[in-house]
């Protein structure tokens, strides 16, 4: 166990809560960093929390805390396996099933290089300040309330240029069922006025492969990138508290409208169904603006009239009205007929 520092020490009441929410005979590995100011790569072992979760049907719980914000990678052999999409300073994070085995097999891989232990993964720190903190990893009894959600969804897109959108969906346990089916792959079909890229993550976590949407394109994903998001999936946050769901973030550099789908294709499916669904999807999205900008451009329009008529109405009103006598003992009020 790496020594905690005496600025690490503010995280023990941290560290007491986590004892007291675990189960009876937990598993822990705390990982603390004090004061670096530079890149850091930390290589850490947590293969006894690995087994005692699958042994005894457990998730794993991680809490992460430093006195500035820092963006963290965890790694094995040179190879991102998850990073965080920018610099956080603390956040708790619960792992399930399908992550906890993916992660155990990638930590048990032997490197080419030969010069890392096995089970051994690297913690990669990028600090912007001196920065001191804990990560304290443990096994915790696993909550069976989370919910699971269906479906393939078509997602609108109406993005502005440079400008992030965020998308959810709840198909990642399905990607199970194609691994184990032959014939059945996973496409990740687009219909966008402009190109964009789409990016996986959940809970601050991002996985570091981009996939670049065409105006009218089809990409078919891989085994591998299949895992790492059901992966992903696997984990819950208190922003993000449901398993088997997972965040897609689109951006372009111009302003893109259209629409995307991830769904599952099998050979006897009609593929072009698919891309009927997402064009019509699509082409609706683009009518729907642009019946908006007519409306917005039509209210204008009779605004400005409306304007254009109570200045002349105002103009008349002026033209009409006549000092009252004020030669008079009473205040008489002199209407002029014109």
């Amino acid at each position: 166990m790496e020594a905690i520092t005496k600025d690490s020490l503010k995280m023990l009441p941290i560290f007491l809560f986590i004892l007291a929410h675990v189960s009876a005979s937990p598993v822990y590995k705390t990982i603390g960093f004090d004061n670096i100011v530079t890149d850091n790569h930390i290589s850490f072992d947590i293969k006894r929390i690995f087994v005692a979760a699958q042994h005894n049907n457990q998730s794993i719980y991680l809490s992460f805390r430093s006195d500035h914000p820092i963006r963290y990678q965890f790694a094995k052999c040179n190879q991102i396996l998850m990073s965080t999409g920018k610099e956080i300073s603390s956040h708790e994070v619960t792992f399930y099933d399908e992550w906890i085995s993916w992660m155990y097999n990638v930590s048990i891989r032997t490197c080419s290089t030969g010069n890392e232990d096995t089970y051994q993964l690297e913690l990669r720190l990028y600090p912007t300040v001196p920065t001191s903190g804990l990560f304290v990893f443990s096994t915790i009894k696993k909550i069976e309330t989370q919910e699971k959600f269906n479906g393939f969804p078509v997602y609108t897109v109406v993005n502005e240029a440079s400008q992030t959108s965020v998308y959810y969906s709840s198909v990642a346990h399905s990607f199970s069922e194609v691994s184990a089916t032959e014939g059945k792959t996973v496409h990740l079909i687009s219909d966008l006025s402009t190109p964009a890229t789409v990016t996986f993550g959940k809970c601050d976590y991002e996985i570091p492969k981009h996939f670049d949407l065409q105006t009218s394109g089809d990409i078919v994903m891989e085994q591998e990138d299949l895992s790492n998001i059901n992966s992903l999936a696997n984990i819950c946050c208190s922003d993000n508290n449901r398993t088997n769901v997972f965040q897609m973030f689109l951006t372009s550099a111009e302003n893109s409208t259209g629409a995307f789908i991830l769904s599952i294709v099998g050979e006897e499916d009609n593929f072009d169904e698919h891309l009927i669904k997402v064009s019509l999807v699509a082409a609706f999205t683009v009518g729907f603006i642009f019946l908006v900008i007519c409306f917005w451009k039509c209210m204008s329009w009779i605004g400005c009239c409306d304007n254009k008529d109570n200045k002349k109405s105002e103009i008349h009103e002026m033209k009409s009205m006549r000092p009252r006598c004020e030669s008079c003992g009473e205040d008489i009020e002199v209407h002029l007929l014109s």
